[in-house]
Protein backbone atom coordinates (compact mmCIF):
# COMPACT_ATOMS: atom_id res chain seq x y z
CA UNK A 1 0.00 0.00 0.00
CA UNK A 2 1.18 3.41 -0.84
CA UNK A 3 2.49 6.25 1.14
CA UNK A 4 -0.58 8.52 -0.35
CA UNK A 5 -3.43 5.97 0.07
CA UNK A 6 -2.33 5.65 3.89
CA UNK A 7 -2.33 9.37 4.12
CA UNK A 8 -5.24 9.33 2.56
CA UNK A 9 -7.08 7.21 4.85
CA UNK A 10 -5.86 8.62 8.11
CA UNK A 11 -7.19 11.85 6.97
CA UNK A 12 -10.34 11.08 6.17
CA UNK A 13 -11.18 9.07 9.73
CA UNK A 14 -10.17 12.16 11.27
CA UNK A 15 -12.47 13.85 9.02
CA UNK A 16 -14.91 11.17 10.43
CA UNK A 17 -14.61 11.64 14.16
CA UNK A 18 -14.56 15.24 13.99
CA UNK A 19 -16.56 16.51 11.28
CA UNK A 20 -19.97 15.03 9.65
CA UNK A 21 -21.77 15.49 6.21
CA UNK A 22 -22.01 14.27 2.57
CA UNK A 23 -18.21 15.52 2.24
CA UNK A 24 -16.97 12.90 4.82
CA UNK A 25 -18.97 10.03 3.40
CA UNK A 26 -17.75 10.75 -0.31
CA UNK A 27 -14.16 10.94 1.02
CA UNK A 28 -14.71 7.23 2.62
CA UNK A 29 -16.45 5.58 -0.53
CA UNK A 30 -12.84 6.89 -2.38
CA UNK A 31 -10.86 5.48 0.29
CA UNK A 32 -12.62 2.10 0.25
CA UNK A 33 -12.30 1.96 -3.55
CA UNK A 34 -8.66 2.68 -2.94
CA UNK A 35 -8.01 -0.29 -0.30
CA UNK A 36 -10.05 -3.05 -2.53
CA UNK A 37 -6.53 -4.82 -2.38
CA UNK A 38 -7.05 -4.76 2.00
CA UNK A 39 -10.57 -5.69 2.99
CA UNK A 40 -9.27 -5.62 6.90
CA UNK A 41 -9.24 -1.74 6.24
CA UNK A 42 -11.85 -1.16 3.75
CA UNK A 43 -13.94 -2.96 6.62
CA UNK A 44 -12.86 -0.43 9.36
CA UNK A 45 -13.35 2.42 7.01
CA UNK A 46 -16.93 1.53 6.98
CA UNK A 47 -17.39 0.30 10.86
CA UNK A 48 -16.22 3.63 11.63
CA UNK A 49 -18.69 5.28 9.49
CA UNK A 50 -21.40 3.34 10.48
CA UNK A 51 -20.37 4.17 14.14
CA UNK A 52 -19.93 8.02 13.53
CA UNK A 53 -23.19 8.05 12.22
CA UNK A 54 -24.72 6.18 15.09
CA UNK A 55 -23.48 9.13 17.23
CA UNK A 56 -24.79 12.12 14.99
CA UNK A 57 -27.73 10.71 15.51
CA UNK A 58 -27.54 10.20 19.17
CA UNK A 59 -26.28 13.56 19.32
CA UNK A 60 -29.39 15.10 17.06
CA UNK A 61 -32.03 17.86 18.33
CA UNK A 62 -35.68 17.29 18.23
CA UNK A 63 -35.76 19.05 14.87
CA UNK A 64 -33.71 15.50 13.47
CA UNK A 65 -36.29 13.34 15.23
CA UNK A 66 -38.06 12.52 11.70
CA UNK A 67 -34.52 11.61 10.02
CA UNK A 68 -33.90 9.24 12.47
CA UNK A 69 -36.64 7.35 12.02
CA UNK A 70 -37.87 7.49 15.62
CA UNK A 71 -35.27 5.24 16.42
CA UNK A 72 -34.20 7.60 19.57
CA UNK A 73 -35.70 9.72 22.17
CA UNK A 74 -33.72 13.04 21.90
CA UNK A 75 -36.09 13.96 25.24
CA UNK A 76 -33.49 16.18 26.90
CA UNK A 77 -29.52 16.53 26.67
CA UNK A 78 -29.67 13.54 29.49
CA UNK A 79 -30.77 11.14 27.10
CA UNK A 80 -28.01 12.32 24.51
CA UNK A 81 -25.45 11.99 26.72
CA UNK A 82 -25.83 8.48 28.34
CA UNK A 83 -27.14 7.38 24.57
CA UNK A 84 -23.21 8.33 23.58
CA UNK A 85 -22.51 6.68 26.64
CA UNK A 86 -24.30 3.16 25.54
CA UNK A 87 -22.86 3.35 22.08
CA UNK A 88 -19.59 3.97 23.54
CA UNK A 89 -20.36 0.65 26.13
CA UNK A 90 -21.74 -1.32 22.84
CA UNK A 91 -18.72 -1.00 20.55
CA UNK A 92 -16.71 -2.37 23.64
CA UNK A 93 -18.65 -4.79 24.50
CA UNK A 94 -19.26 -6.04 20.57
CA UNK A 95 -15.96 -5.75 19.55
CA UNK A 96 -14.73 -8.01 22.43
CA UNK A 97 -17.69 -10.47 21.37
CA UNK A 98 -16.63 -10.66 17.72
CA UNK A 99 -12.62 -10.54 18.14
CA UNK A 100 -12.01 -13.06 21.26
CA UNK A 101 -14.78 -15.11 21.67
CA UNK A 102 -16.47 -15.34 18.49
CA UNK A 103 -14.87 -18.72 17.45
CA UNK A 104 -17.37 -21.92 17.93
CA UNK A 105 -14.91 -24.15 17.60
CA UNK A 106 -12.80 -23.26 20.35
CA UNK A 107 -15.16 -21.46 22.81
CA UNK A 108 -14.38 -18.99 25.25
CA UNK A 109 -16.52 -18.06 28.29
CA UNK A 110 -17.06 -14.01 28.33
CA UNK A 111 -18.51 -11.90 31.44
CA UNK A 112 -20.75 -9.42 29.50
CA UNK A 113 -23.07 -7.12 30.39
CA UNK A 114 -21.56 -5.51 33.39
CA UNK A 115 -22.22 -2.67 35.06
CA UNK A 116 -19.90 -0.75 32.84
CA UNK A 117 -21.45 -2.51 29.12
CA UNK A 118 -24.79 -3.50 30.42
CA UNK A 119 -27.71 -3.87 27.95
CA UNK A 120 -30.75 -5.17 27.15
CA UNK A 121 -32.59 -4.49 30.94
CA UNK A 122 -29.60 -6.55 32.62
CA UNK A 123 -30.70 -8.70 36.10
CA UNK A 124 -28.46 -6.25 38.87
CA UNK A 125 -28.65 -9.75 40.98
CA UNK A 126 -26.69 -11.66 37.96
CA UNK A 127 -23.13 -11.67 36.69
CA UNK A 128 -23.86 -13.25 32.79
CA UNK A 129 -21.12 -15.35 31.11
CA UNK A 130 -21.70 -16.50 27.81
CA UNK A 131 -19.52 -18.54 25.06
CA UNK A 132 -20.21 -18.82 21.10
CA UNK A 133 -21.33 -22.32 20.42
CA UNK A 134 -22.39 -24.63 16.80
CA UNK A 135 -25.18 -26.71 16.82
CA UNK A 136 -23.56 -29.87 15.75
CA UNK A 137 -21.06 -30.22 18.13
CA UNK A 138 -20.03 -31.13 22.05
CA UNK A 139 -19.14 -29.33 24.77
CA UNK A 140 -18.44 -30.09 28.23
CA UNK A 141 -18.79 -27.14 30.97
CA UNK A 142 -17.52 -27.97 34.45
CA UNK A 143 -17.37 -25.53 37.19
CA UNK A 144 -17.51 -25.30 40.86
CA UNK A 145 -20.85 -23.89 42.84
CA UNK A 146 -19.60 -24.14 45.99
CA UNK A 147 -21.55 -21.27 48.14
CA UNK A 148 -23.24 -20.04 44.98
CA UNK A 149 -26.86 -19.22 45.78
CA UNK A 150 -28.42 -20.31 42.52
CA UNK A 151 -28.16 -20.60 38.37
CA UNK A 152 -29.42 -20.53 35.13
CA UNK A 153 -27.75 -22.68 32.00
CA UNK A 154 -29.23 -22.89 28.56
CA UNK A 155 -28.45 -22.11 24.94
CA UNK A 156 -30.42 -19.58 22.97
CA UNK A 157 -30.34 -18.98 18.35
CA UNK A 158 -28.66 -15.85 19.21
CA UNK A 159 -29.34 -12.09 20.45
CA UNK A 160 -33.14 -10.98 21.40
CA UNK A 161 -32.27 -7.76 20.15
CA UNK A 162 -31.26 -8.63 16.40
CA UNK A 163 -34.37 -10.81 16.46
CA UNK A 164 -32.95 -13.89 17.49
CA UNK A 165 -35.64 -15.07 19.94
CA UNK A 166 -35.33 -18.66 20.94
CA UNK A 167 -34.01 -20.76 23.90
CA UNK A 168 -33.22 -24.42 25.36
CA UNK A 169 -35.00 -25.06 29.03
CA UNK A 170 -33.20 -23.71 31.62
CA UNK A 171 -30.87 -25.99 33.94
CA UNK A 172 -30.74 -24.68 37.58
CA UNK A 173 -28.44 -25.58 40.23
CA UNK A 174 -30.61 -28.45 41.20
CA UNK A 175 -30.60 -29.75 37.89
CA UNK A 176 -26.65 -30.51 37.99
CA UNK A 177 -25.43 -33.43 40.15
CA UNK A 178 -22.24 -32.05 42.34
CA UNK A 179 -19.31 -33.49 44.48
CA UNK A 180 -19.30 -32.98 47.97
CA UNK A 181 -16.71 -29.93 47.01
CA UNK A 182 -19.21 -28.37 44.89
CA UNK A 183 -17.57 -29.45 41.26
CA UNK A 184 -20.15 -30.37 38.69
CA UNK A 185 -19.69 -31.69 34.46
CA UNK A 186 -22.65 -30.54 32.21
CA UNK A 187 -22.72 -32.17 28.75
CA UNK A 188 -23.89 -29.69 25.50
CA UNK A 189 -24.78 -32.01 22.49
CA UNK A 190 -27.58 -32.66 20.17
CA UNK A 191 -27.78 -35.90 21.20
CA UNK A 192 -28.28 -37.70 24.93
CA UNK A 193 -25.26 -38.35 26.82
CA UNK A 194 -23.82 -39.47 30.36
CA UNK A 195 -24.52 -38.00 33.28
CA UNK A 196 -26.00 -34.35 33.25
CA UNK A 197 -26.90 -33.22 29.69
CA UNK A 198 -28.53 -30.13 28.11
CA UNK A 199 -29.47 -30.48 24.48
CA UNK A 200 -28.08 -28.20 21.86
CA UNK A 201 -30.43 -27.69 18.53
CA UNK A 202 -28.84 -27.55 15.22
CA UNK A 203 -29.62 -23.71 15.35
CA UNK A 204 -28.02 -22.26 18.64
CA UNK A 205 -25.53 -20.12 18.84
CA UNK A 206 -24.89 -19.20 22.38
CA UNK A 207 -24.51 -20.87 26.23
CA UNK A 208 -25.25 -18.64 28.57
CA UNK A 209 -24.62 -18.69 31.99
CA UNK A 210 -26.67 -16.23 34.59
CA UNK A 211 -25.10 -16.59 38.15
CA UNK A 212 -27.58 -15.14 40.57
CA UNK A 213 -26.43 -13.46 43.77
CA UNK A 214 -28.70 -12.15 46.41
CA UNK A 215 -26.99 -11.48 49.51
CA UNK A 216 -24.24 -9.06 47.97
CA UNK A 217 -22.05 -9.48 50.85
CA UNK A 218 -22.24 -13.79 51.34
CA UNK A 219 -23.25 -15.50 48.18
CA UNK A 220 -20.25 -17.12 45.94
CA UNK A 221 -19.71 -15.97 42.14
CA UNK A 222 -18.49 -19.68 41.15
CA UNK A 223 -16.20 -21.01 38.62
CA UNK A 224 -17.19 -22.47 34.92
CA UNK A 225 -14.55 -23.49 32.17
CA UNK A 226 -16.34 -24.88 28.52
CA UNK A 227 -14.27 -27.08 26.27
CA UNK A 228 -15.45 -28.31 23.06
CA UNK A 229 -14.58 -31.74 22.79
CA UNK A 230 -12.25 -32.45 20.11
CA UNK A 231 -10.53 -29.20 20.63
CA UNK A 232 -7.88 -30.46 23.12
CA UNK A 233 -4.57 -29.58 22.75
CA UNK A 234 -5.49 -27.40 19.51
CA UNK A 235 -5.44 -24.13 18.29
CA UNK A 236 -7.58 -21.91 16.44
CA UNK A 237 -6.46 -21.50 12.48
CA UNK A 238 -4.62 -17.89 11.91
CA UNK A 239 -6.15 -14.75 11.60
CA UNK A 240 -6.30 -13.28 8.33
CA UNK A 241 -7.84 -9.98 7.11
CA UNK A 242 -11.26 -11.85 5.94
CA UNK A 243 -12.20 -12.48 9.00
CA UNK A 244 -11.17 -9.12 10.41
CA UNK A 245 -13.42 -7.73 7.25
CA UNK A 246 -16.40 -10.23 8.40
CA UNK A 247 -15.67 -9.61 12.06
CA UNK A 248 -16.05 -5.78 12.27
CA UNK A 249 -19.19 -6.35 9.97
CA UNK A 250 -21.19 -8.19 12.80
CA UNK A 251 -19.91 -6.23 15.20
CA UNK A 252 -21.45 -2.82 14.14
CA UNK A 253 -24.40 -5.35 13.12
CA UNK A 254 -24.51 -6.22 16.60
CA UNK A 255 -24.06 -2.91 18.27
CA UNK A 256 -26.73 -0.98 15.69
CA UNK A 257 -28.88 -3.83 16.73
CA UNK A 258 -28.47 -3.28 20.12
CA UNK A 259 -28.75 0.60 20.18
CA UNK A 260 -31.39 1.02 18.50
CA UNK A 261 -33.47 -2.19 19.06
CA UNK A 262 -33.80 -1.99 22.72
CA UNK A 263 -34.68 1.67 22.60
CA UNK A 264 -37.60 0.85 20.35
CA UNK A 265 -38.66 -1.91 22.84
CA UNK A 266 -38.86 0.49 25.86
CA UNK A 267 -40.71 2.55 23.84
CA UNK A 268 -43.24 -0.21 22.78
CA UNK A 269 -43.57 -1.48 26.28
CA UNK A 270 -43.94 1.79 27.66
CA UNK A 271 -47.07 2.50 25.42
CA UNK A 272 -47.98 -0.89 25.78
CA UNK A 273 -48.55 -0.49 29.89
CA UNK A 274 -50.85 1.45 31.92
CA UNK A 275 -48.18 4.82 33.66
CA UNK A 276 -47.83 4.36 37.18
CA UNK A 277 -50.36 1.11 37.38
CA UNK A 278 -48.43 -2.32 38.17
CA UNK A 279 -49.19 -4.72 35.47
CA UNK A 280 -49.21 -8.82 35.45
CA UNK A 281 -46.19 -10.89 35.82
CA UNK A 282 -45.34 -12.95 32.32
CA UNK A 283 -43.05 -15.10 30.59
CA UNK A 284 -40.45 -13.44 27.80
CA UNK A 285 -39.06 -15.29 24.84
CA UNK A 286 -35.51 -15.32 25.01
CA UNK A 287 -35.04 -15.20 28.70
CA UNK A 288 -34.85 -18.20 31.28
CA UNK A 289 -37.87 -20.35 31.42
CA UNK A 290 -38.05 -20.82 35.01
CA UNK A 291 -38.34 -16.85 35.52
CA UNK A 292 -41.96 -14.39 35.15
CA UNK A 293 -41.44 -10.82 34.41
CA UNK A 294 -43.40 -7.43 35.11
CA UNK A 295 -43.22 -4.07 35.00
CA UNK A 296 -44.55 -0.66 36.70
CA UNK A 297 -43.73 2.41 33.68
CA UNK A 298 -43.43 5.20 35.80
CA UNK A 299 -43.78 9.56 35.59
CA UNK A 300 -43.20 10.82 38.66
CA UNK A 301 -42.89 14.62 39.15
CA UNK A 302 -40.17 16.14 42.25
CA UNK A 303 -42.34 16.00 44.75
CA UNK A 304 -44.29 13.13 44.64
CA UNK A 305 -43.05 9.70 45.06
CA UNK A 306 -45.09 6.00 44.22
CA UNK A 307 -45.78 3.85 47.65
CA UNK A 308 -45.56 -0.06 46.09
CA UNK A 309 -47.41 -2.80 48.51
CA UNK A 310 -46.12 -6.51 47.25
CA UNK A 311 -47.26 -9.92 49.08
CA UNK A 312 -44.72 -12.39 47.42
CA UNK A 313 -45.37 -15.28 46.60
CA UNK A 314 -43.17 -18.03 47.49
CA UNK A 315 -40.04 -18.00 45.04
CA UNK A 316 -36.48 -19.36 44.98
CA UNK A 317 -35.32 -15.83 43.85
CA UNK A 318 -37.55 -12.10 43.34
CA UNK A 319 -36.41 -8.90 42.93
CA UNK A 320 -37.45 -5.16 41.94
CA UNK A 321 -34.93 -2.94 40.43
CA UNK A 322 -35.41 0.45 37.81
CA UNK A 323 -34.54 1.20 34.02
CA UNK A 324 -33.30 4.12 32.25
CA UNK A 325 -36.63 4.47 29.80
CA UNK A 326 -34.67 5.59 26.64
CA UNK A 327 -31.87 3.11 26.66
CA UNK A 328 -33.39 -0.07 29.28
CA UNK A 329 -30.03 0.57 31.04
CA UNK A 330 -30.05 -0.19 34.66
CA UNK A 331 -28.41 2.49 35.62
CA UNK A 332 -25.82 3.45 38.06
CA UNK A 333 -26.50 0.09 40.39
CA UNK A 334 -23.41 0.52 42.39
CA UNK A 335 -23.80 3.68 44.01
CA UNK A 336 -27.72 3.86 44.02
CA UNK A 337 -30.30 1.46 45.57
CA UNK A 338 -31.83 1.18 42.22
CA UNK A 339 -32.67 -2.40 42.94
CA UNK A 340 -33.89 -4.19 46.37
CA UNK A 341 -34.11 -8.10 46.19
CA UNK A 342 -35.62 -10.61 48.55
CA UNK A 343 -32.42 -10.62 50.62
CA UNK A 344 -31.75 -6.98 50.77
CA UNK A 345 -35.88 -6.43 51.43
CA UNK A 346 -37.48 -5.09 54.39
CA UNK A 347 -40.82 -7.34 55.07
CA UNK A 348 -43.20 -6.66 57.54
CA UNK A 349 -44.89 -8.55 59.85
CA UNK A 350 -47.27 -9.80 57.91
CA UNK A 351 -45.42 -10.90 54.96
CA UNK A 352 -46.15 -7.85 52.78
CA UNK A 353 -43.39 -5.39 51.35
CA UNK A 354 -43.66 -1.77 50.81
CA UNK A 355 -41.57 -0.21 48.67
CA UNK A 356 -40.79 4.09 48.33
CA UNK A 357 -40.12 5.05 44.48
CA UNK A 358 -38.64 8.27 45.38
CA UNK A 359 -36.12 11.06 43.83
CA UNK A 360 -34.40 11.77 47.33
CA UNK A 361 -33.90 9.38 50.24
CA UNK A 362 -37.23 8.82 51.81
CA UNK A 363 -35.77 7.80 55.26
CA UNK A 364 -37.70 4.31 55.24
CA UNK A 365 -36.42 0.51 54.11
CA UNK A 366 -36.88 -0.40 50.31
CA UNK A 367 -36.58 2.91 48.89
CA UNK A 368 -35.84 2.75 45.03
CA UNK A 369 -33.72 5.87 43.79
CA UNK A 370 -35.14 7.47 40.66
CA UNK A 371 -31.54 8.71 40.22
CA UNK A 372 -33.49 11.79 39.19
CA UNK A 373 -35.34 10.09 36.13
CA UNK A 374 -39.12 11.35 35.90
CA UNK A 375 -40.00 8.73 33.56
CA UNK A 376 -38.35 5.36 33.61
CA UNK A 377 -39.42 1.85 34.39
CA UNK A 378 -39.54 -0.58 37.33
CA UNK A 379 -38.79 -4.59 36.57
CA UNK A 380 -39.91 -7.35 38.87
CA UNK A 381 -38.24 -10.77 38.23
CA UNK A 382 -39.67 -14.15 40.11
CA UNK A 383 -38.14 -17.40 39.66
CA UNK A 384 -40.03 -20.76 40.35
CA UNK A 385 -43.03 -18.49 42.05
CA UNK A 386 -45.52 -20.49 43.47
CA UNK A 387 -48.47 -18.86 42.53
CA UNK A 388 -48.54 -14.64 40.87
CA UNK A 389 -47.58 -11.71 43.26
CA UNK A 390 -50.23 -9.13 44.21
CA UNK A 391 -49.31 -5.90 43.78
CA UNK A 392 -50.75 -2.23 44.37
CA UNK A 393 -49.20 0.91 43.19
CA UNK A 394 -50.03 4.88 44.16
CA UNK A 395 -48.55 8.03 44.12
CA UNK A 396 -48.60 10.13 46.79
CA UNK A 397 -46.98 13.60 48.03
CA UNK A 398 -43.51 12.71 49.05
CA UNK A 399 -43.96 14.80 52.12
CA UNK A 400 -46.97 12.31 53.35
CA UNK A 401 -45.32 9.07 52.19
CA UNK A 402 -45.25 8.21 56.42
CA UNK A 403 -48.91 8.55 56.23
CA UNK A 404 -49.24 5.35 53.49
CA UNK A 405 -47.03 3.09 55.11
CA UNK A 406 -47.72 0.50 58.21
CA UNK A 407 -46.59 1.92 61.10
CA UNK A 408 -44.25 -0.50 62.34
CA UNK A 409 -41.44 0.85 59.13
CA UNK A 410 -38.61 1.66 60.82
CA UNK A 411 -36.67 4.91 60.15
CA UNK A 412 -33.21 4.62 58.00
CA UNK A 413 -30.45 7.08 58.88
CA UNK A 414 -28.21 8.85 56.89
CA UNK A 415 -25.26 6.24 58.40
CA UNK A 416 -27.22 3.02 57.50
CA UNK A 417 -28.05 4.61 53.77
CA UNK A 418 -24.39 5.07 53.82
CA UNK A 419 -23.50 1.38 54.81
CA UNK A 420 -26.08 -0.13 52.79
CA UNK A 421 -24.25 1.40 49.40
CA UNK A 422 -21.10 0.65 50.39
CA UNK A 423 -21.77 -3.24 50.52
CA UNK A 424 -23.74 -2.38 47.15
CA UNK A 425 -20.16 -0.52 45.95
CA UNK A 426 -17.23 -3.20 47.38
CA UNK A 427 -19.54 -5.86 45.57
CA UNK A 428 -20.29 -4.53 42.04
CA UNK A 429 -15.96 -3.58 42.06
CA UNK A 430 -15.78 -7.47 43.15
CA UNK A 431 -17.70 -9.16 41.27
CA UNK A 432 -16.98 -7.36 37.51
CA UNK A 433 -13.57 -5.38 38.07
CA UNK A 434 -11.32 -7.45 39.96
Amino acid sequence: MSKKVVLLLVVVFLAGTFAGGSYQKVQQRKVAAALQDSPGLVAWADFTQRMNELGQRLLAKDSATVLSGGAFPMDSDRDRAEGVRQLAHMVVEGLRLEFDHADPEFPSLLVINTDTTGWGGPNVDNKYIRAKIKGGNTYRLTGNLLGVREIAIQTSLGDFHLGQIGASQTLDKSDLTMDAQGNFTLTVSPDPQEGDWLQLAEDHTILSIRVYFADWENDAEGAFYLLRIGSEGRSPEILTEEMIAQRLNTAANWIEGSLIGWNRWMKAALIADTVNETNGVRSVGGGSSTLLYGGIPFDLAPDKAMVIEVTPPAASYWSFQTYTHAWFDAGNYADRTTSINMEQAHLSPDGKVWFVLAHQDPGVPNWLDTEGRQKAIITHRWMKAEGEPELRAQVVPFSDIRDYLPGEIPQVSVEERRKQIEIRQRHVQHRFHN
